[in-house]
């Protein structure tokens, strides 16, 4: 994929409220300012563009009734970025007036920011434009996916990231089986473990201990319980034995305070407790009053069975709600992860207030003396600056998180917001997010869904789009590969899938013995997904 591109990306969430007075005393003004009489609003997308070229920002003018009036608009800043015209008259029978911003080449990489200053008169209010200047990268070296096997439509397609074992046998699960490809004399073989009966859906990441036992989650099946539809899912073991795979249930959520719906998967300790997160149970007030806001909780071997304990219930608004992704575990035994929602919504330039509940979190647990705390260490603002609803975070050695969300600035040209690869670094106490890409759509890819790290510090993932077309939803899915240069994080090698036999809507890659695998929702003999790998 030819990645001839890339942007000044320019932030224009921005709404000016402008009032004509009339010389009638502030009871007017005040009257007028509480209805919002009259308002120009730049663009709301956030567009990108590369250093050198120009872009057009239409500007919409609305008067309500009973509100006359010329605004004079002024728009100022540093010289990287010019605007014609930087100054105007703004009417509400003056149709759409057009700006047009274009940036210097060469012209270092930053945000330049802008005041625009309106007046009619009687009131002057100020509001900012921020173009952020990201320079060309190269053009990414073709990364070819081989397809491993295809799944039956009896199957189902993959629902999860594969894993692997220490000899190079991955392990997955698919509609409602779990699944082993081995690796024999230079081919792969499918075998299925366990095939869950009558309807129970295996969903999300697999675990893997020491002896080869294999630990998952259902999202259904299990006990009944309010809100579950029927059933509240479990948590399951696998174990190879002489005659085949044993299927263990370790424990049946029952809709209440210990959760309903463990969709994201399980990780395991040194130790072989489980932690994993239930999407929906827990704590029943505020935002997620209908179906809880989801909890954090752990299974521990005990005389001969295992404990559940839910070691966080999360309480929406700041402390976020709906956990939505596989937890990471570092030295310490902290926990990481991201929620669908939650935290206040942003009103920073970009903040995007359709973000109900907020826009997502990523949070810590912390264990302090048997007691789990836990840290809301990023709040995600909303399209047009930091994106929505993340989608998981990988560690580096460093304590560095890595992750991928929606939103982010748009390509008008490819019908919205690409979404975004960030970095969380902690940092006296805190954390300090770096947005290292942000995809443009079309052929480029958009938006990222997985991301996982290598030993070097490259980021490899997927995301939705691409060149090839898939129906009405556009490209059938790219894999990428993010480095870091001496300026920035490019991406350096792609794969377009092509569709057909060639499988689309690559979901998760996992990285094993210096090679990529991973899955596709469709396409294949049967069009029910596929398993691939790649080499980088």
């Amino acid at each position: 994929m030819g990645l001839t591109r890339y942007f000044a990306s320019l932030v224009t969430v921005l709404s000016i409220l402008l009032v004509s007075c009339g010389g009638s005393g502030g009871s007017q003004l005040t009257q007028q300012l509480q209805g919002q009489p009259f308002t120009v609003t730049p663009l709301l997308q956030a567009p990108l563009l590369m250093p050198g070229s120009s872009m057009q920002l239409p500007i919409s003018v609305l008067q309500f009734p009973g509100t006359t009036g010329t605004v004079n608009v002024t728009i100022s800043g540093p010289s990287g970025i010019t605007v014609t015209p930087n100054s105007f008259s703004v009417t509400a029978s003056a149709g759409q007036p057009t700006v047009t911003l274009t940036a210097a080449n060469p012209l270092a990489s930053g945000v330049y920011t802008y005041t625009v200053t309106s007046t009619d008169g009687n009131m002057t209010i100020s509001s900012i434009i921020a173009v952020d200047i990201v320079q060309p990268p190269p053009s990414a070296a073709p990364l070819q996916a081989n397809i491993l096997y295809s799944f039956g439509a009896q199957e189902g397609s993959p629902q999860g990231p594969l894993i692997a074992d220490s000899t190079g046998n991955l392990y997955g699960v698919a509609g409602e089986e779990v699944f082993k490809l081995s690796n024999s004399n230079g081919g792969w073989q499918e075998s299925v473990l366990y095939t869950f009966p009558n309807g129970p859906l295996p969903l999300g990441s697999l675990a893997i201990d020491a002896s080869g036992n294999l630990y998952g989650v259902t999202v259904s099946g299990g006990s009944m319980g309010p809100g579950c539809a029927p059933t509240c899912g479990t948590v399951y073991e696998l174990s190879p034995t002489a005659t085949g795979w044993q299927l263990t249930v370790l424990y049946s959520f029952l809709g209440g305070a210990d959760g309903y719906e463990p969709g994201a998967g399980v990780i395991l300790d040194q130790a072989g407790n489980i932690y994993g997160t239930t999407e929906y149970g827990g704590y029943l007030n505020g935002p997620c009053i209908s179906g809880g806001c989801g909890t954090v909780f752990t299974l521990t071997p005990s005389r001969g069975g295992w404990k559940h304990t839910v070691i966080y219930n999360f309480q929406g608004t700041t402390q976020g709600f709906t956990p939505n992704s596989t937890l990471v575990r570092d030295a310490q035994g902290n926990l990481y992860g991201t929620t669908l929602g939650g935290s206040v919504v942003s009103t920073a330039l970009g903040g995007n207030a359709t973000c109900e509940g907020g826009c997502g979190t990523v949070f810590e647990l912390t264990n302090s003396g048997g007691t789990w705390q836990e840290e809301t260490i990023y709040s995600f603002g909303g399209i047009g600056t930091d994106g929505v609803e993340p989608a998981g975070v990988v560690m580096d050695s460093a304590g560095n998180l890595y992750g991928v969300s929606g939103g982010g600035f748009s390509n008008m040209q490819c019908g919205g917001s690409g979404g975004n690869v960030f970095e969380l670094s902690p940092s006296g106490g805190s954390w300090n997010i770096t947005q290292l890409y942000y995809f443009l759509g079309c052929n480029l890819g958009a938006p990222p869904t997985s991301l996982i790290l290598d030993d070097a510090g490259n980021l490899y993932g997927t995301a939705a789009g691409g060149l090839s077309a898939c129906g009405p939803n556009g490209g059938c899915g790219v894999v990428f590969k993010l480095a870091e240069n001496t300026q920035q994080w490019d991406i350096t090698e792609a794969d377009d899938f092509p569709g057909g036999a060639g499988g689309y809507g690559a979901s998760y890659v996992t990285l094993v013995g210096g090679k990529l695998y991973g899955v596709t929702a469709g396409g294949g003999a049967s069009n029910s997904g596929t398993v691939f790998e790649i080499t980088p």
